[in-house]
């Protein structure tokens, strides 16, 4: 039986992952992801007991130090560009040209930024071409370019100068250009609910947070937000049971 059949939206927080038993074992971060999600999934579904449920605490925090952006390859637009093995790594797959995407959003993170809410702003893998166009045309320019660590070795003198010139912070990461696909988020969900349940759904954005003791440098918590939608068949969303005018009938559900 469909636990939430017009439910056209989700949205899916972990809270403080460093309290779960065994999280810091996983070290890749696709199933880090996928675990996160699961477990909140199924603490949602059996509601058997308080203890099971992970609790959905507020961060607290009125502002960010560093918010970085990344685009999904859909939203980019950008080819994938295939870079060579890198430090015992495969090989990894870079989205280009995001410069232009990254424009239509970039006003929305300057406000942040003018009224304190984020002190940084940053960028996830990012040619030296694309960060010279996107720094020349928006107001608050990056202060970090996050670089997958497999593709390290191509970074180019070019690269370097340009951030030394302009007080841009170069760092690493180790996640996919694609961490959560489609196919993934809803084996997951039809492990823990029906098929009609899991069908169709497909991430929209990913957010990962770390919050800092300050002046220490030690992870206080860390966590994810996830934000998925699907569309509905026409038969779905226009009839429905009419009994079901609870959170069964909602279209936005939360875990």
């Amino acid at each position: 039986m469909s636990e939430f059949p017009k439910a056209k939206q989700f949205f899916l927080h972990t809270s403080n992952i460093l309290k779960w038993n065994n999280i810091q074992l996983i070290r890749n971060p696709l199933e880090e992801v996928e675990t996160c999600i699961k477990t909140v999934m199924h603490c949602w579904h059996t509601r058997q007991n308080a203890d099971l449920c992970v609790p959905l605490d507020r961060l607290g925090l009125e502002d960010l130090e560093t918010l970085i952006v990344s685009l999904s390859p859909e939203l980019s637009r950008g080819a994938l560009v295939d870079h060579p093995p890198c430090m015992g790594l495969p090989w990894a797959q870079i989205p280009q040209n995001t410069a232009h995407s990254l424009l239509k959003i970039w006003p929305v993170l300057e406000d942040f930024v003018e009224v304190n809410k984020v002190f940084r702003l940053g960028v996830s893998d990012m040619p030296v071409t694309d960060l010279e166009a996107l720094c020349a045309a928006v107001k608050v320019p990056p202060k970090v370019d996050q670089l997958f660590i497999g593709s390290t070795c191509l970074l180019g003198e070019e690269l370097e100068n340009f951030a030394k010139l302009n007080s841009i912070q170069l760092l690493t990461h180790h996640d996919s250009a694609d961490i959560l696909p489609e196919g993934k988020l809803q084996t997951v969900m039809r492990n823990e609910f029906s098929a009609e349940d899991a069908a169709g759904w497909r991430p929209l954005w990913l957010v990962r947070y770390a919050e800092y003791y300050k002046n220490r440098g030690v992870v206080r918590s860390r966590g994810y937000t996830l934000f998925a939608e699907r569309d509905l068949p026409a038969s779905v969303a226009t009839n429905g049971d009419a009994a079901n005018s609870s959170a069964n009938g909602d279209q936005r559900t939360s875990f």
